[in-house]
């Protein structure tokens, strides 16, 4: 499983803006916000959050390592127990609960069995704290199944086929107050 580019923004609702501005010449400009923005982490052969915040730099889990991405370089997971730890005294600790947020990534889903955790958050005492998030791909039957909980009884199960024979999809989950929006390149 690759990663590339993971964007965690909550607060106000933060989406690419492309803007187009004619004056003499056509002129077009790309946005990506920085308004309340948690962590910003390319991957780019490194674990560290690109905000500045060194609290939430990565701790790599296994032997994760790059390969090609989207643009520039990706995280490579194994498949078996790489995964890339987030310190739960970082600033993205606290986030996901009933704030509003959106994280987008890319992901180019390797091999044909199992189930692949892509994103996930909860609070390491699960048993007292239920708020979690979780994005898992299935690739057998190319599904993705996105699970929110703010509390006991508001919990939401999203599942979407990912019919996109493209390499590289891109992924960006939107939390607005109780209602959740899922866009698989860029459609909803």
């Amino acid at each position: 499983l690759f990663i590339s580019c993971l964007y965690l923004v909550y607060c106000l609702i933060a989406t690419l803006l492309i803007l187009s501005l004619r004056f003499l010449f056509p002129v077009s400009l790309q946005a990506q916000t920085t308004v309340c923005r948690v962590g910003y982490y390319t991957f780019d052969g490194i674990l560290s959050d690109r905000t500045g915040n060194t609290s939430n730099t990565g701790i790599a889990v296994g032997t994760p390592t790059y390969s090609c991405g989207v643009d520039g370089q990706a995280l490579l997971l194994d498949g078996a127990n790489d995964q890339v730890r987030i310190p739960n005294t970082a600033s993205v600790a606290g986030e996901f609960d009933r704030e509003d947020f959106t994280v987008s990534f890319y992901f180019k889903p390797i091999g044909i069995n199992g189930t692949q955790y892509l994103f996930s958050k909860r609070d390491t005492a699960c048993a007292n704290n239920p708020r979690e998030i979780s994005i898992r791909y299935v690739p057998g039957s190319r599904t993705l199944n996105t699970f929110l909980a703010q509390d006991e009884d508001k919990d939401v199960n999203i599942i979407n086929l990912v019919d996109n024979g493209a390499c590289w999809q891109q992924l960006t989950v939107v939390r607005e107050n109780l209602r959740v929006k899922i866009f698989i390149n860029g459609e909803f």
